[in-house]
């Protein structure tokens, strides 16, 4: 009777073996086209639901971002004043 068992055994594993072998080609085969890690990364983000419902505070940080960074940029002030008289002791004083 142990014969039997182990021939069972042995037969059930090889059918299930054969069975299951179609299993690993199968998924390795592209369906309708294959995608690279960047294309699925940013089909994902354009269609995450959590980050559309974030935008306006995505947009509210980018522009702190860039407030922030805008006391680092070089500023030029003009600055222009005339003044005019005919007093002798205000023109040379103003010299």
């Amino acid at each position: 009777m142990q014969m039997k068992t182990s021939a069972a055994r042995t037969s059930r594993a090889l059918t299930l073996a054969l069975a299951l072998l179609p299993l690993p080609l199968a998924a390795g085969t592209p369906a309708e086209e294959s995608l690279g890690l960047a294309e699925a990364a940013e089909r994902a983000l354009a269609h995450n639901p959590d980050l559309a419902v974030d935008l306006p505070g995505l947009e509210a940080a980018r522009l702190r971002y860039e407030a922030a960074r805008a006391g680092y940029l070089p500023r030029v002030d003009f600055e222009y004043a005339y003044e005019a008289g005919d007093n002798p002791v205000f023109v040379f004083s103003t010299l």
